[in-house]
Formats: structure tokens, sequence, C-alpha cells
């Protein structure tokens, strides 16, 4: 078995995924290959499931830093959460720019005296010490 192999089939391994003989070419080559052995101690660390429960808190840099530098070491060797992150951080930039432009549309369309209602809400709310700004 190749490297290319092993990583090729770590994923399959942690899905449960693979035949008794796969698993035992696996550990073989995990046994004499201590990139391989290296890879493995990574990708035990932490799971794909926990990767995706996680992932807002990732995006945000929300995680302790323990927690994101494993999730750091699982994204080195995880080709599929890699790409999911990167789908994620694509599918949320588009969404922000869709709602952007939703949200200037409405603002178009409001009256002004409700604009000019909400603002002076705020600045009141504001001096009475209420903004959370």
């Amino acid at each position: 078995m190749t490297c290319d192999e092993y990583k090729y089939l770590l994923h399959e391994y942690f899905m449960g995924r693979l035949a008794p003989d796969d698993v035992e070419r696996l550990d073989a080559h995990r046994a004499e290959c201590e990139d391989c052995d290296r890879i493995m101690t990574l990708a035990q660390e932490t799971t794909c499931r926990d990767f995706t429960e996680l992932l807002n808190d990732y995006v945000e840099e929300s995680l302790p830093t323990e927690r994101r530098e494993i999730f750091d070491r699982h994204l080195s060797i995880c080709p599929d959460c890699t790409a999911y992150l990167q789908s994620y951080r694509a599918t949320m930039s588009l969404s922000v720019f869709a709602m952007k432009g939703a949200m200037r549309h409405l603002a178009d369309d409001l009256p002004s005296s409700l604009v000019e209602a909400i603002l002076a809400a705020r600045l009141e709310e504001e001096q009475k010490g209420g903004g959370k700004d």
C-alpha cells in the first residue's frame, strides 16, 4: 500500500465503510510508515463529524485555541473537510451578498417617516444608556 492509498482509505476507515481486509492493510501500512502513523494520530484527534458540528464556531474564530489547533491539524490531512470549509465560506459570502442587495432594495421602498422614527427611537435608546454598541 502506498501513502496516497492510505490517505484515500483513511476517510472510509473512519466512516466504517472499509472491508476487514482493507482495515488490516491500513493497520499494516501504519505500523511500517512513520508519516502515516502521524496522520492516523492526527485523524484520531477529531472526526469529520466533530468538524462539521463546530464549523460555524471555527469560521467565526470562537473556538478555544487548543480546539482550533486540532481542527487546523484535521484540515491538513482531510481533503473532504477542507473542501467542505471552502464551500461553507463561499455559501456564507454569497448569502451576505444577497442579503445586502435585498436590504438595499428594501430600504429604497421604506417610507422616510418610518426610517426617521426608527432612527429617533434608536438615538433615544442610546441616550438613555441602553445602546448595545
